[in-house]
Order: C-alpha cells, then structure tokens, then sequence
C-alpha cells in the first residue's frame, strides 16, 4: 500500500521547471497537497507571471466586464449622452435642462435635483436631514451641494455657473468626446488591477498570519515566507468567486461569495499543511 502511494505521488506531482501558467491555476485550487512539490518550488519569474494573470483576470471579472457591458448594452458613451441624457445647454453662464429631474436615494443618503425654471437656489434649500446626508441643487445659474457633517452641521457651497464664463456645453459637444471617455475608461481599469493587487495581497498577508499561528501550534516548522506564498496561491480559487459574484451584483450572491472565499481558502491551506503533518 505504501509503495503504491509512493507511485501515486511520484505520477501526479508535477515538475516545477515545466508548470505552465494553467497548470498553477490547477493545482493552486484542486491540489493542495502537491503545493510543497511544485508551487512552493517554483521560480520567481513563474510565480510573478502567474498573479500578474490572476490579478489581470480577477479584474476583468470584478470591474472590466460590468462597466463594459453597462456602456456597451447602452449603445456607446455617444448613444448614452445623445439619447439617454436629457438635452441640455450651457451658454453664458445660463444652464437649459429639458427636463426637471431629481433623484433622492434614502439608501444612500442623496438628493440630487435639477430644475432650471429655477432662477437661482440658496443654501436654505438644502434637503440634508437624517435622511439625507448629501444635497445638490442645480438652478439656471447656480449649483448648491451640502454635505451633513458629524459633529459640524450641514456644510453648503455655492458654484456660480457665470464663473464658467462663455464656456458653451450641449450633448452634442459631450458626445464628441466620447474617445477621451474611452480612454478614462482605460486608465481607471489600471487603477483597478493596481487596487485589486493589493487587496489580494493583503487577504493572502491576513491568512498567512493566521495559519502561521495555526501551525506554530501543530509544532510544524514553517516559515511566515513559505506560509505566505501558501496564502496567496491557496487564495485563487475563493478571489474567483468571489469576483464572479460581485460581477452578478446580487448582494445574496456577494455575501454568499465572500462566505466561501473564506472558507474554500482556510480548508486549501488547512491541506496543505496537514499533509505536512501526515508526512
């Protein structure tokens, strides 16, 4: 029986200097107990290359894929400005708005009202209240926005929209710009893989702690940088999820998703290291 696990072993670990990037994306989250035999081995250009994939696929996931298939189930940022925005004109200081538009938001606390029959709106217009903790009031020549501020009251400033002075605005001249949308578009995507680097390393540095606890109480003798790289491929499979939920939007989904990100991460690393211990 021991010489036939001994085989069983030998068959399925796979060589570290041959793992492509595919094959880390298997074993990180169906292989635990092959983690010391091939992931732990790995080079560090290959490790590098592996999260810099998932990083960049935990991103499309979470931000690409939502935002674009908002603009693009929109028709375009042109489309959008040109047919879903209400046309409008700013010239000379004087705002047209076509349509009186407001929106109050009681779960997240903002009133926004736009009414350009209105000459002008003063801070006593303000709706900030328990309810509200964020107004903005858009006249024919004025914007009013208060905030609700702990322990100081409301704060209100005034934006005089004669200060833009012959500034002229229409749809039309927002639609033209829609390729410098595109390309904000881009350079917040960037930002997003940056942001979302950091957040993985951080939960992987979370779980790392507490399994190195966990271990210094099994007596194994691990390192927190061995312990740490466990972490952050034993994260793979839970960060997908999760992301793949946030991209559905179902808050049920979202608090399920995070749930198993938890869970799915601690049993990966639990055995790895049992293993360990069996061994």
């Amino acid at each position: 029986m021991d010489n036939w696990q001994q085989e069983e072993d030998k068959r399925e670990t796979v060589n570290p200097e041959k793992m492509k990037i595919s094959e880390q994306f298997m074993t990180a989250m169906f292989s635990p107990r092959e983690y010391r035999d091939s992931l732990l081995k790995l080079q560090s250009k290959k490790v590098v290359g592996y999260f810099f994939c998932l990083i960049l696929l935990l991103t499309i996931i979470q931000c690409v894929i939502p935002m674009v298939g908002a603009v693009a189930g929109m028709g375009g940022f042109r489309n959008i400005i040109m047919e879903q925005v209400p046309d409008f004109e700013l010239k000379d200081g004087t705002l047209f708005f076509d349509e009186r538009f407001k929106l109050d938001d009681e779960e997240s606390g903002i009133y926004v009202l736009i009414d350009t029959n209105e000459e002008t709106f003063t801070k006593e217009d303000a709706v900030v209240n328990t309810t509200f903790v964020e107004s903005i009031l858009v006249s024919r020549t004025n914007v009013i926005v208060s905030n609700m501020v702990a322990g100081m009251g409301t704060m209100s400033q005034e934006l005089k929209l004669s200060d833009f002075g012959n500034l002229h605005i229409t749809n039309e001249t927002l639609a033209d710009m829609a390729p410098l949308y595109y390309m904000m578009m881009f350079f917040m995507y960037i930002l997003a893989l940056v942001l979302m680097g950091m957040k993985y390393m951080l939960s992987a540095l979370l779980y790392a702690v507490f399994m190195l606890f966990l271990t210094k109480m099994m007596m194994l003798d691990v390192t927190f940088g061995e312990v740490y790289k466990v972490a952050m491929y034993a994260n793979t499979m839970g960060s997908i999820v999760e992301a793949v939920t946030c991209c559905i939007g179902n808050p049920i989904f979202m608090m399920a998703g995070s749930i198993f990100h938890v869970f799915v991460t601690l049993s990966i690393m639990n055995r790895v290291y049992v293993r360990t211990v069996i061994v």
